[in-house]
């Protein structure tokens, strides 16, 4: 038994991920556990004291599997909470705190596989959701993008995968998504508001793109997405200027739905979503299939692509590292991203 302890302590210390921990735990049932005791058990040993070593070996092997279970668990819910407030409502609710819920790439990547967890699990309607008080969905952590970039470790192995799952998920048809904005929302963090279905934002809220200010161009729809919600005259305000701008200004440009009082917007679109979950399921999903088709025949696709691609040629240059790096190095010490890029 000790044997065997020891095999699986040195395993398990050479695991690189929870999965791999997973992986190795998970195998061993009563019938293997039984052969291993028996292939290393001194001459000797009797068939009733072989099987107690086997029988312990499982019953170890399953509390640890269980507690994995509990860590992981604990992990995913630590930046990230998939809630169901009613049958067919999903609730997503994204914590950060430490960072001001900026993008990092392990929150983005469980804000996408929730998303897709809501929709296979019959979400007829998804709430983006923010717990943190004037900040809802902020741009990508820079540290993660310069890292992802310069070839440093960053939060998640996806490099950066998370956001396009997000996108893919948000325009699946079968699940309307709302979008419960409470509080400044930037960059990356706006363009998956854009690409909701329908926004509420508290009166508190302030919209911003400001990559300009960051050496870099919007990446995931703040340009070519922006321009067909609010036009291209608004969008080249937003996208060049860089500042935020109230949630009051977006609502005149057609940005948002609702403008509410503050701390209401997620109960608002919770409330929405009850609504929407009790239309018939069919006429729901067609209604977006043609919104989507809408978009495609405007060549949105293409223009995503095309956005992307531009972007891939500024987040590399020295001027970009070295700007990330520096405002990076200012949120580090306490400025907010309003007090960075300013406010119309």
């Amino acid at each position: 038994m000790l044997f065997i302890y020891q095999d699986l302590e040195n395993e398990s210390q050479r695991c690189s991920s929870l999965e791999e921990l997973k992986v190795l735990m998970g195998f061993i049932d009563i019938q293997t556990a039984s052969i291993l005791v028996y292939d290393i058990a001194p001459t000797g040993v009797g068939n009733k004291e072989k099987f107690q070593c086997s029988l312990k070996l499982v019953i170890v092997q399953r509390v640890f599997f269980f507690f994995v279970e509990i860590i992981g668990d604990k992990k995913m819910s630590d930046l990230v909470t998939l809630e169901w407030p009613r049958e067919g409502v999903a609730l997503i609710t994204m914590t950060n705190p430490d960072i001001k819920n900026h993008g990092s790439w392990e929150a983005i990547e469980q804000v996408g596989e929730y998303l897709t967890q809501a929709r296979n699990e019959g979400a007829r309607v998804s709430v983006l959701a923010s717990g943190i008080d004037g900040h809802w969905f902020e741009h990508a952590w820079l540290r993660d993008l310069r890292n992802g970039v310069i070839g440093e470790p960053t939060t998640s192995k996806g490099k950066g995968a998370g956001w396009g799952t997000c996108l893919q998920e948000l325009a699946c048809e079968p699940v309307i998504t709302i979008a419960a904005i409470n509080g400044d929302t930037s960059g990356g963090g706006c363009e998956l508001g854009w690409a909701c279905d329908l926004r509420i934002a508290d009166e508190q809220a302030r919209f911003a793109q400001p990559e300009v200010q960051i050496a870099l161009t919007t990446g995931i729809g703040g340009t070519s997405r922006l321009a067909r919600i609010v036009g291209r005259t608004a969008a080249a305000e937003i996208v060049l200027d860089g500042r935020y701008i109230s949630a009051q200004r977006i609502y005149e440009l057609g940005g948002v739905n609702r403008v509410v009082p503050n701390g209401t917007c997620t109960q608002v679109a919770l409330e929405w979503a009850d609504r929407l979950a009790e239309r018939p399921a069919h006429a729901l999903a067609t209604l977006k299939r043609i919104l989507v088709a809408n978009d495609e025949h405007l060549n949105l696709p293409d223009a995503l692509t095309s956005e992307q691609k531009l972007f891939q040629t500024t987040v590399s240059t020295q001027e970009a590292i070295d700007t990330m790096g520096e405002i990076q190095d200012r949120f580090d010490q306490g400025v907010s991203p309003a007090e960075e890029y300013g406010v119309q």
